[in-house]
Formats: structure tokens, C-alpha cells, sequence
């Protein structure tokens, strides 16, 4: 009985979740590896956006973030900079399991 109620809780949470995925290229294209690609939050008790998790990328170029908050808008920092502008953060979608939000390319 406990191990259900658990289940249930699991899927209610997983239902209000999206998944969010990207790349990050160089100027010429080219992916870039091993990049940490932070998910960062607004903090209004600190005015300001602060990374509440992070990726790497991998040999493709790609990041990959699950299990974010529905409706969060959030933004992505590579190497100190923020993306997309924080005048037009990222609102997360709540799509399908194995389903993912893209997210258009970081170039740095």
C-alpha cells in the first residue's frame, strides 16, 4: 500500500513536469563538448537568477534537463553569460514523458 501511494505520488509530480533539451555550438557550428550548461531559476527574495541545476554536453553538442517544473521560466548560463536574454526567459512546457522542449542552440 505504501509503495502505491508512492507511485501516485510520482506520476501526479510527473504530470506538472517538462523536459528540456538543446545544444551548444561554436561560432562556426561545430558542437561543443563538455560544456556545463546551467538551469537556473528567478530568486526574488535575491533579485536575481540563480542555477538550480546543470548538464554537461555531450559529443553531439546536446544538454538534456528533465523533470522541470511546468510553467517555471527559466534560463540557461554558459560560461557566466545567460539564455535567451532574461527580458524573454524560457516557459516550460508539460509534454509527454520522453518528450523534450527544444531549445534553439547557444552559440558561444
Amino acid at each position: 500500500m505504501v509503495l502505491l501511494a508512492g507511485l501516485m505520488i510520482w506520476d501526479r509530480e510527473s504530470a506538472f513536469a517538462g523536459n528540456l533539451r538543446g545544444k551548444v555550438v561554436d561560432r562556426e557550428g561545430h558542437c561543443s563538448q563538455n560544456t556545463r550548461v546551467e538551469l537556473c531559476v528567478w530568486n526574488a527574495s535575491l533579485s536575481k537568477w540563480v542555477p538550480v541545476a546543470f548538464a554537461v554536453t555531450g559529443k553531439d553538442g546536446f544538454y538534456y534537463f528533465t523533470n522541470v517544473t511546468q510553467g517555471q521560466k527559466v534560463l540557461l548560463r554558459v560560461q557566466g553569460q545567460l539564455y535567451p536574454s532574461p527580458e524573454s526567459p524560457i516557459a516550460v512546457a508539460n509534454l509527454r514523458e520522453n518528450v523534450y522542449q527544444d531549445i534553439e542552440p547557444i552559440v558561444r
